[in-house]
């Protein structure tokens, strides 16, 4: 079914272009009898001018009627697919089989974890961000902020604006980390350590 509404939607966009250029009429008398003002330069008398005049005349015409004729021939052609489509159509059975029995628990699963997920992230996010603030309390307001902001542009990369940078960065040798927080001071001043967390 999906198949064949891919298929159907596949041939409108051009059907719909041709529809509209046979109803503009210029495409089709320019592939016909090209451009008016060159015909009408070769006419040398009235009655030949006329005689061009009216061919392009007709030539429009016959590119309304093609245009109509597509609408119609559209229009038939997709009312006995669909009413032969619905009489050959199985009907859906109500009974749910294997593969919708794993499709339906597959779904349920992952709707379920993303639930635990969400409220785990705020609360590690939650205490990430209390501990950086605990560990520089001692700061002024500016410089903590500087410095908790630089502390997240290393832990959150992407959220930077480092577009090839990962979305959470972890310490070598470590895929997870608690938000526990523990400062250490070096020569170049306070820096800060993420501890792995132990299982």
């Amino acid at each position: 079914m999906k198949a064949k509404n891919s298929v159907f939607v596949a041939c409108l966009p051009p059907l719909i272009w041709l529809m509209y250029a046979f109803v503009e009429e210029d495409y089709y008398v320019c592939a016909k009898l090209g451009p008016p003002d060159a015909a009408l330069a070769m006419a040398n008398t009235t009655a030949q001018r006329e005689a061009v005049k009216k061919e392009f005349t007709q030539a429009k015409t016959t590119s309304q009627l093609i245009a109509w004729g597509l609408v119609l021939g559209i229009v038939i052609l997709s009312t006995i697919f669909v009413t032969i489509y619905r009489l050959c159509l199985p009907i859906d059975p109500k009974l749910l089989g294997k593969y919708a029995y794993e499709e339906y628990e597959a779904d349920k699963a992952v709707a379920l974890f993303n639930e635990k997920v969400k409220p785990l992230a705020e609360q590690q996010a939650q205490d990430l961000i209390d501990g950086l603030f605990e560990t520089y309390k001692d700061k002024d307001p500016e410089e903590q902020l500087a410095i908790v902001e630089e502390q997240l542009k290393k832990l959150f990369p992407r959220h930077a604006g480092v577009l090839t940078g990962s979305v959470r960065s972890y310490p070598s040798g470590s895929r997870q980390v608690s938000p526990a927080i523990a400062s250490k001071k070096t020569e170049a001043g306070n820096t800060i350590e993420l501890r792995p967390m132990m299982s």
